[in-house]
């Protein structure tokens, strides 16, 4: 019989909560974070926490028992950036699409986001002076009770600054950018603009996002599924890195982020390289050549020498 990771968990789980054993993560942890820290580190991370539900399911567990192993990996995947400097995080909490779920599902989620979020707050050591919580999205579909909540954090937490976490809660691409041409097209029926100074700059600044948002460096989506289903197609347009994990959300792990971050690092270095070597060589192709039979004669020499 051959032994699979389900089989083999009872016998190992004993030693992973060893002491030493969580030394000896602690340490390697410390040498991931040093390791990126010493190259370039992207300043917006994106999560698509995908596979709860189907996690849930193949554990034998109740639905909304895998949302609560999502969140728990939320928490550690956010310590994870902090630990980095990583300025801001989004992740997409909830989907407007999602309404079309069990009323008792979707009520859990909010549930589950609201106790998620208050974690932030209750953490005096270190998140609640630290993390910033923003809620993108169409509040106007929130129900009252919840957002009432959600605002209450964002109010609480609005003075930090060290890392930003902008959850994406009733929100989806079509609906942020609907929301940005329906705001600009009020400005300009107001005369707050002129049709000819519409651009793309003025949409972005209509977003659901804060206009001094940076742009999405990696966007990583859980669960095998290769589509970005309705999220941040504005944002990752330039130049980010989309990765796909066949992993379910809860199974995520910080050695995986890393790796995923060091694979952005690498590739970021390079473009910089080629940025700098396509600057050089445009700089030099702007230098004339100059023919030296042009050039004035020059002064006899002078001798310091006093002979």
């Amino acid at each position: 019989m051959v032994l699979g990771r389900n089989h083999l968990l009872p016998f190992i789980a004993p030693f992973l909560s060893n002491p030493i054993v969580d030394w000896i993560d602690d340490k390697f942890t410390a040498l991931c974070v040093n390791t990126l820290k010493s190259g370039p580190i992207p300043q917006h991370v994106a999560f698509i926490m995908d596979g709860n539900r189907r996690y849930a399911k193949n554990k034998g567990l109740e639905i909304f028992k895998g949302h609560e192993a999502g969140s728990a990996s939320l928490v550690t995947i956010i310590d994870s950036c902090f630990k980095l400097n990583i300025s801001n995080v989004t992740i997409y909490a909830f989907s407007i699409e999602n309404f079309n779920r069990s009323k008792e599902e979707v009520d859990k989620l909010f549930e589950i986001l609201v106790d998620k979020l208050n974690l932030f707050l209750d953490n005096e050591k270190e998140y609640n002076k630290i993390v910033q919580i923003k809620i993108i999205g169409n509040k106007n579909l929130i129900p009252l009770e919840t957002l009432v909540k959600l605002e209450e954090i964002e109010k609480l937490t609005s003075v930090n600054t060290d890392l930003i976490l902008n959850v994406c809660f009733a929100y989806t691409s079509r609906d942020e950018i609907t929301h940005s041409m329906e705001k600009t097209i009020d400005q300009t029926l107001n005369n707050e603009l002129v049709i000819n100074q519409i651009n793309s700059d003025i949409l972005n600044q209509n977003f659901y996002f804060d206009r001094n948002t940076p742009k999405v460096d990696i966007l990583i989506r859980t669960s095998g599924h290769t589509r970005l289903s309705d999220f941040l197609i504005w944002q990752i347009n330039d130049f980010g890195m989309i990765e796909f994990l066949n992993v379910y959300w809860p199974e995520f792990t910080s050695l995986q982020y890393y790796f995923i971050l060091l694979k952005w690092s690498y590739n970021k270095s390079i473009q910089d390289k080629l940025t700098q070597w396509e600057s050089f060589k445009s700089t030099n192709n702007e230098i004339k050549k100059i023919d030296l039979k042009s050039l004035t004669t020059p002064p006899p020499f002078v001798s310091i020498l006093g002979d």
